[in-house]
């Protein structure tokens, strides 16, 4: 699928690697999240050495896939749409870039199967096995991505090691999504506080060993940072928070006011690439939680009995995000609110746990994200496009003239 012509050029941009500019209080925050910010802190991932199931982007993963609506059994999924997936179809899963024309489950009734509840939309919140849904929905029913993946996995996306570095060759894009966080009064806080989530798919979870139960496809990770407008009205960064099965693990910044040479002089898991300081996270195997060091993770879950693993700097590939960004708020399926990935059977244990996960867009009814990761925990955010900058991000790092890479992005 070539859709590397819905980028207009208002989107396509080469991003230099600049230094960070601290801004005074009389800037906006939207001013702060410029291009150079927002590719100065992107990270460095690196993947298990042997990792098979590679990152994807989001309209990889969609020209897979068809939308349908779970049934509870034994009645059957209805599809929805089986593509194919063009720029307009594609808006209609989501919210962010329309809020007309999106995707309806239109009730239906049968002798066998009988559903007369109200018409859903794609943009409801419908993850079956989600908490906090339409009361008339049964816990297995709601809008899913269900996609044909051979062996489950990625499948084409290549890997290389004839690097020394093993850097790790994908086309697959980075979602950054960006804003300032608000009291729950809505207000603003004081002193200041903003974010900054970078957002990573994968296109299957393949969890170790003992913990296979938890196998789904679709995998939405991501690292969020926290930064505060404080003394002498410097944005300064706090925090970095690391998804760990969906229980952020924040690592406190504690960074001194940074030398404009490098924003990351303070104690955060980093490395240097390109001669200077990156963020980096540990991508483990298969199921993708990203760790702020290299090592054996014991899974709670688990009570132990599986871990996590992931590597050294070095020993796995390694992913440069920077290079290829793109604005969550600009993509059309941003805003789906059912599961990206087929639904677990309501007979099997941990049949929530098979089910393809909620992706980040997803607005619930004061139009906050559902998937928010870090920030769900430093304050409200707001989400929507006329609560944020008047014109969604730009596209970063991203070269107008490689036609293999825009087809791999939306």
């Amino acid at each position: 699928m070539n859709l590397g012509g819905q980028l207009t050029a208002r989107r396509l941009i080469l991003g230099a690697l600049a230094s960070l500019a601290l801004l005074p209080s009389s800037v906006a925050s939207a001013d702060f999240f410029n291009q150079d910010t927002i590719q100065r802190f992107a990270p460095l991932l690196v993947m298990y050495a042997n990792e098979d199931n590679g990152p994807a982007s989001a309209p990889w993963f969609l020209d897979r896939s068809q939308l349908l609506f779970s049934e509870r059994d034994p009645c059957s999924n209805v599809e929805i749409y089986g593509g194919p997936w063009t720029a307009a179809a594609t808006r209609k899963l989501g919210v962010l870039s329309s809020r007309k024309n999106r995707w309806k489950y239109q009730t239906k009734e049968s002798i066998l199967c009988h559903h007369s509840g109200p018409v859903h939309l794609a943009t409801d919140h419908t993850r079956p096995y989600d908490r906090r849904r339409p009361s008339d929905l049964h816990r297995e029913e709601g809008f899913f991505l269900g996609a044909d993946l051979a062996h489950g996995g990625i499948g084409g996306m290549p890997f290389t090691n004839s690097t020394p570095d093993h850097e790790f060759a994908t086309q697959a894009p980075i979602y950054y999504d960006d804003g300032e966080l608000f009291g729950a009064n809505g207000s603003t806080k004081n002193p200041r506080q903003a974010y900054i989530s970078y957002w990573f798919f994968y296109a299957y979870n393949d969890a170790p060993k003992a913990s296979f139960l938890f196998n789904h496809q679709g995998d939405w990770e991501n690292m969020s940072l926290l930064f505060r407008q404080g003394a002498g009205d410097l944005w300064t960064l706090q925090a970095v928070s690391y998804s760990v099965h969906g229980s952020p693990e924040p690592v406190g910044a504690a960074c001194p006011t940074p030398a404009l040479s490098d924003p990351l002089s303070c104690p955060v898991p980093r490395t240097t690439r390109e001669g200077q300081s990156r963020l980096v996270g540990y991508v483990a195997d298969g199921d993708h939680a990203t760790y702020a060091s290299p090592g054996t993770h014991p899974l709670r879950s688990t009570h132990g009995i599986a871990s996590d693993h992931t590597s050294p700097i070095g020993s796995g590939f390694s992913w440069s995000t920077w290079q290829n960004l793109l604005p969550l708020e600009s993509q059309g399926w941003a805003g789906f609110c059912g599961a990206w990935g087929s639904v677990g059977k309501p007979f099997l244990p941990f049949a929530s746990d098979k089910t393809g996960p909620l992706g980040p867009g997803c607005l619930d009814e004061q139009e906050r994200q559902r998937k928010r990761g870090g920030p769900a925990s430093w304050g409200v955010t707001r989400s929507s496009p006329q609560d944020r900058e008047a014109t969604p991000g730009t596209a970063i790092g991203v070269d107008p003239l490689d036609d293999a890479l825009l087809s791999a992005i939306d």
